[in-house]
């Protein structure tokens, strides 16, 4: 019997070990649950296959949460009104100058336990909310509940317009989104163009063994501690949260289901079941179109597809040409952007008519098609066992569409890519890749003329993930040829350019050969609408406003201003909007500042709030906050890396990059070790870093230190994080 079937026989140890984070987030959706769930207790376990057994077995274990959930909160109601009750009670006899030693410490027991009360509360709805203001801001209940109610009629659908027609009905407005979305992923027509090249990037022989070698607990462990802890959980409504809490009894049946995949390479009917929910694209959204599908999957399948992503990114840097500068490693989304406007000024310098083609995909994710990711994964030099992995993890893909918490039946996924899948990314790269090779032949036929920056560099296109831009010579022949090429590679792939989307822009072109050329092809004009998200101000403390400031106001420009040196005029123009947000004033607001607002910006240390400060290390790293220091790499304590300090223990450790945060909200030191120290200097060694450790948590109350802070015994100090 494994230590998962006895954890499952024994309600006491829920009980005894609950983790709050995940239940939470457990008892939020377990009511969203597929019908084909709702059944009555099943006994854990199930032979036919370690991956039925371990979803059979977190279905029971799923039931037995909730029970105990709704138990605990009615108790917790009715606890906390008692501890109340006892509060007004002690601080009366206090009053009348009765109190004893005793009562003081009763009262001080009653106190924590209201709080602790209070925390798991806030928890719970800073969860439901999907911020992190519990840690990243001062509580504030006005802008918990306001956010929920704001979130839940957003997200809330009342009706939709169907030919014309307003519709209500809740059984119709499913249906209509069932037949929308079944299909939209339903089976692509079997007529499609064939790609007739051979790739000359192949992975080796070597990669591909490793590609395809048997999964090891390490391996399998570091996949769920890459995943986000408190992400939406799919139809088993468990979150990585509860996983890493419970690991050291689970890890042997996850264990043992994952490798059934590998081994066969099969995922039976359901072990694949995802959530699609809903995400409107436009405000008061009333199409069904008009809804963007995100995908909910369950955490089996997700960390099988996170092994076999963490095993695929590993090669793609040696098959993907740098044209593609997202999603591989050692390459900077931002690379793209600053070659495209560099080009664009050298073309005005050089006076080159030039055109700069930008293509959107229609639905890209949700268009591919599957026999042609087929092709162009052998075509890339993977094995029959690899490829047969990812079409086993995308012919098992089945959902169902949550409308307003209630799902509707299931159907198969025939094409596409999850959008939330890990896997997902690394696949439609490769297809782009393909669409690079197929162009790259037309420019090598000279059939298509691009920049030529020099005798050597001629450039013809760039990647941003499912973003491409072409650029070349202006002509009518140059715009002909791509989107023919663009055409034949829908043929072949599914991708669709999106013509009311896409767009063309003329560099040193008469304005009415532009024109020319949008009505032609049915392109749009580019614009560019910004959109500033409006807080309720009166429902934010000066803390909660300081706290916004620094980690969103000061964040946004960031993007642009790494690429582009921002004016005097902008600068100033930010500021103003960020002292007027602070003091709590309209923008057009003439209210005098108590505060100059160079105070304000100046260092802590100066008697200022640190808006702009920025805190040195030893060497004159520039520091960040704790969702970024490295455990063990990092010099953020005892005047040393860790890593030197306690060579040994660091030996042990499986999780060398993880983060400081991460680490502590662990449930032991030791956790992601691959063994408990050992007897010798191990132990002394992990004793002299428990001691160290005890003094040091995350400082929930940061109302005047701001943000990222960490009580040292007692002190709280800035927490030093290399960004």
């Amino acid at each position: 019997m494994s230590k998962l079937d006895r954890f499952l026989i024994s309600e006491n140890l829920l009980i005894t070990y609950p983790n709050i984070t995940a239940i939470t987030l457990e008892r939020y959706l377990s009511e969203h649950r597929p019908i084909r769930l709702r059944e009555s207790r099943v006994a854990p376990g199930n032979n036919s296959n370690p991956l039925c057994s371990m979803a059979m077995k977190l279905k029971f274990l799923k039931l037995k949460i909730k029970d105990w959930n709704q138990r605990n909160m009615k108790d917790l109601k009715s606890g906390k009104a008692k501890l109340k009750e006892d509060l007004e009670a002690l601080d009366a006899d206090i009053d009348k100058g009765n109190g004893t030693a005793d009562m003081v410490t009763k009262r001080s027991e009653v106190v924590n336990s209201l709080q602790e009360i209070d925390k798991l509360q806030t928890m719970e709805i800073a969860q439901k909310v999907k911020i992190k203001w519990c840690i990243e801001g001062d509580e504030n209940s006005s802008f918990f509940h306001g956010m929920l109610n704001k979130r839940r009629s957003q997200l809330s659908i009342r009706g939709i317009m169907v030919d014309g027609v307003w519709i209500e009905d809740p059984l119709k407005v499913k249906r209509e989104f069932y037949q929308h979305f079944s299909n939209r992923f339903a089976k692509p027509v079997d007529q499609r163009a064939h790609i007739n090249m051979e790739y000359p990037n192949t992975i080796t022989l070597e990669q591909q063994i490793d590609l395809e070698c048997d999964v090891t607990k390490e391996e399998l462990k570091k996949a769920v501690w890459d995943c986000g802890i408190d992400k939406s959980p799919g139809p088993d409504g468990f979150t990585f949260g509860f996983y890493r809490r419970f690991w050291s009894t689970i890890e042997n049946d996850v264990f043992e289901a994952v490798k059934y995949f590998f081994n066969s390479g099969a995922i039976p009917n359901g072990c694949n079941s995802s959530f699609i929910a809903l995400i409107p694209k436009i405000p008061d959204a009333n199409l069904v179109k008009d809804f963007r599908p995100i995908i909910l999957i369950g955490s089996m399948y997700k960390i099988i597809a996170k092994i076999l992503a963490n095993r695929l990114v590993g090669v793609l840097g040696d098959i993907v040409n740098e044209v593609q500068s997202a999603f591989i490693a050692e390459r900077q989304i931002l690379d793209g952007p600053f070659i495209l406007n560099e080009v664009l000024q050298w073309c005005k310098l050089k006076k080159k008519q030039s055109l700069i083609f930008k293509v959107d995909f229609e639905k890209a994710f949700d268009s591919i098609r599957w026999d042609f990711l087929d092709d162009i994964l052998k075509k890339f030099g993977f094995g029959d066992k690899w490829c047969n992995w990812i079409q086993s993890c995308l012919r098992s893909s089945r959902g169902s569409i949550i409308i307003n918490g209630s799902p509707t039946e299931e159907f198969y996924f025939q094409k596409g890519l999850k959008q939330g899948d890990p896997l997902s990314p690394f696949l439609f790269i490769l297809v782009m890749e393909s669409l690079h090779l197929s162009f790259q032949r037309v420019v090598d036929a000279g059939m298509f003329k691009g920049v030529q920056l020099n005798p050597s560099l001629n450039l013809s296109h760039m990647f941003y993930a499912d973003d491409a831009v072409f650029v070349g010579q202006w002509c009518d022949d140059n715009i002909n040829i791509l989107t023919h090429v663009l055409d034949c590679f829908y043929w072949a792939s599914g991708l669709r350019i999106n013509m009311s989307k896409s767009k063309i822009m003329g560099i040193l072109v008469a304005d009415d050969k532009v024109k020319s050329a949008v009505t032609k092809l049915g392109l749009s004009y580019a614009q560019y609408p910004f959109f500033l998200l409006r807080w309720k101000m009166k429902t934010l403390s000066i803390g909660g406003r300081l706290t916004l400031l620094k980690s969103v106001l000061g964040s946004m420009p960031i993007f642009h201003m790494s690429i582009f040196k921002a004016p005097l005029s902008v600068i100033r123009q930010l500021e103003s909007i960020r002292s007027h947000f602070f003091n709590g004033h309209d923008s057009a607001s003439r209210k005098a500042s108590w505060i100059k607002w160079d105070c304000v910006l100046a260092p802590k240390e100066k008697g200022g709030l640190g808006s702009y400060e920025a805190i040195l290390g030893d060497e004159g790293e520039l520091l960040g906050n704790e969702n970024n220091i490295s455990f063990w790499n990092d010099n953020w304590i005892g005047g040393n890396t860790l890593k030197n300090l306690y060579p040994r223990i660091y030996a042990l450790e499986n999780s060398k990059q993880v983060t400081v945060c991460a680490k502590l909200a662990d449930i032991a030191l030791d956790a992601s070790f691959r063994r408990k120290p050992r007897g010798g200097i191990e132990c002394i060694q992990f004793n002299e870093m428990l001691v160290l450790m005890q003094d040091i948590s995350l400082n929930p109350d940061i109302r005047t230190e701001g943000f990222g802070l960490w009580k040292v015994q007692g002190i709280s100090v800035p927490l030093l994080v290399k960004l």
